[in-house]
């Protein structure tokens, strides 16, 4: 471990220096936007919110409101953008990754 990690590890909040941070560490790198980036690579074009929520929660059987809403909040995180509604039995939103548009 270098000399400014210990350093770093022994400074209490209050005297840490914030503007050597990255300015944001965590971007696009959570859980379910991780699971949405590979529904994208595995269905190869638009996916429902269907979709999403069945690769970012695989285990659900139900799917309650929270978790619709974590994954749309996780798609618009990743830059997906929604291009219309699924033919499908409850009309999905469609989304699709914003540089393949």
């Amino acid at each position: 471990m270098s000399v400014d990690a210990r350093a770093r590890q022994n400074n209490p909040k209050w005297q840490r220096n914030l503007k050597r941070r990255l300015a944001k560490p965590a971007l696009g790198n959570g859980r379910v936007q991780r699971a949405c980036k590979m529904a994208f690579i595995a269905f190869d074009g638009p996916i429902t919110t269907s979709d999403a929520i069945a690769w970012a929660y695989p285990r659900h059987d139900r799917r309650p409101n929270h978790l619709n809403v974590a994954v749309r909040r996780a798609l618009v995180g990743i830059g997906a953008i929604q291009v219309g509604h699924a033919r499908t039995r409850g009309r999905p939103w469609l989304w699709a990754q914003h540089d393949a548009t």
